[in-house]
């Protein structure tokens, strides 16, 4: 049984290139045009740290509700084995990326599809609890750790006016 030897070391290569993204080497992904080089970030030196949380407020003419989480995404011990929030979690990283990629144009942000999704779902769960508001804001924030309280705002939206279905 023979290797076919270009592709024994096509693959060597890629897995030492592979390994070299894993760990940031500097202009390592210049040379990576058809995008084969994976960037997971599971088990390397550097683990993602962060966790992404939406909140809302209402917003009436004369005061300002506090910030309320539109999603309760509280990691329990035993997440490891268990997550019913895995996929709400992975669907807030998503838009948040998605919303991203808009950031350097600012007119195109407030009507691109993470940004109305995320107003969507912030204008259902403001008529759905508090029927006294005229607009809503959202903001997405960040926090790092298990427990950590100090939030981070990442993005904040414009307040806009309650569209009451």
């Amino acid at each position: 049984m023979s290797i076919d030897f270009p592709i024994l070391a096509f693959i060597a290569v890629w897995f030492i290139f592979s390994i070299l993204a894993q760990l940031n080497t500097p202009g390592i992904h210049r040379f990576d045009y058809f995008k084969v080089l994976p960037t997971y970030k599971f088990f390397s030196p550097r683990p993602v740290s962060k966790d992404f949380c939406i909140y809302i407020r209402g917003v009436t003419d004369d005061c300002k509700d506090n910030w309320t989480p539109l999603f309760y995404n509280k990691k329990q011990w035993w997440c490891f084995i268990w997550n019913p929030q895995l996929r709400l979690s992975k669907a807030l990283n998503d838009l948040f990326d998605q919303l991203e990629s808009f950031r350097n144009s600012a007119d195109l942000l407030h009507i691109s599809i993470p940004y109305l999704i995320l107003l969507n779902s912030a204008n259902a769960q403001i008529v759905l609890a508090n029927n006294q508001c005229t607009h809503v804001q959202f903001m997405i924030g960040c926090y790092e750790g298990y427990n950590d309280t100090r939030i981070t705002i990442i993005f904040l939206s414009n307040i806009h006016v309650l569209e009451i279905l």
